[in-house]
């Protein structure tokens, strides 16, 4: 209740760049408490506590942003227009999950420790181990098959997969593809049908990017980082407009009264930004498809385009 009250909606709709605060906040204090309350579970429990944190404010955004595109005529906004604000405060929510992470994993120790301020009264200290355990595992799994387009990540690719792919991009990509789109589509039903799946995957991958930045920083090792983000940014963004669209389903279905046309516009919105997502994802998958069969100059070409076509319908909203 607290947590939920530190904005306004309509402060978070004016200015999105509080959204970074209340991520690092949310993420924060979510962080301490499934450390304190349950250790052994505290990666995964802080994700739930984030996300339980958010639902409530990011319903009510959602509700003012649909009533204030419902009063403007469909045809005086066009459809970047109509949720270009939705977009900037999840991106910006996500920056401060990021941002969270990246500092506390960097701040943790990596042995247990604890701060005494009296005799017998101590404080245990989170370690990474335990804080970022889900966090590691899956990084784990992605170091095997980063597309950094060396012959051992491919190798351990390859591996991975049973051996079944080897160099064939078609078998890869639809590998790829496959799983990216059909986590996505559950992730939106669950977001039409509780509100909390969609943002809980975003808060999930947004935990993964913070710690794995946190992993370079106290490694000076920044090649890894890089290594993901050509596939790694459309496949945020799917994932980021497909918890849009469920989002945008979800207040539809529990308003009661509608402005003309308002239905018809919001399912119109819905499908295109689900499709936009089934879109990143699709270019996600082909760039880490064609790092895997070692077509670096592929890749990198469509990860620069795609970059650059996001970078110039933002840059048109500003």
């Amino acid at each position: 209740m607290v947590l939920e009250s530190l904005l306004e909606e309509e402060s978070l709709v004016r200015f999105p760049l509080y959204a970074l605060f209340l991520g690092f906040v949310f993420s924060s204090v979510s962080m301490w408490i499934a450390f304190m309350s349950f250790p052994g579970s505290a990666s995964i429990l802080s994700i739930a506590f984030i996300t339980i944190a958010a639902i409530p404010l990011v319903h009510r955004v959602f509700l003012v942003e649909e009533e204030a595109a419902a009063k403007v005529c469909a045809h005086h906004r066009n459809f970047v227009e109509r949720n270009f604000d939705l977009i900037k405060i999840y991106a910006w929510f996500a920056v401060g999950i990021i941002a969270s992470y990246a500092v506390w994993y960097m701040l943790f120790p990596s042995e247990p420790s604890s701060v005494c301020i009296d005799k017998g009264k101590c404080i245990s200290i989170p370690t990474r181990d335990v804080v970022f355990k889900d966090q590691g595992t899956a990084l784990g799994r992605i170091a095997m098959i980063a597309p950094s387009g060396s012959a051992t990540n491919v190798a351990n690719a390859i591996q991975q997969s049973g051996g079944a792919c080897g160099k064939d991009f078609w078998c890869w990509f639809n590998l790829i593809y496959s799983n990216n789109a059909s986590l996505m589509v559950l992730a939106v039903f669950l977001s039409v049908l509780f509100g909390a799946g969609a943002l809980f995957l975003i808060i999930w991958n947004a935990s993964i990017v913070g710690v794995l930045l946190g992993q370079n920083a106290v490694a000076a090792n920044h090649l890894m980082f890089f290594s993901l983000l050509p596939h790694g940014i459309p496949e945020f963004a799917g994932y980021f407009l497909g918890a849009i669209s469920g989002g945008l389903i979800s207040v539809a279905l529990v308003k009661k009264k509608y402005y003309p046309n308002e239905f018809q516009m919001i399912a119109r919105d819905s499908f295109l930004l689900l499709v936009i997502a089934l879109f990143s994802l699709l270019v996600g998958a082909a760039i880490e498809a064609f790092a895997l069969v070692q077509e670096e100059m592929l890749a990198m070409a469509l990860s620069v385009g795609y970059i650059l076509f996001i970078a110039i319908l933002v840059a048109r909203q500003i």
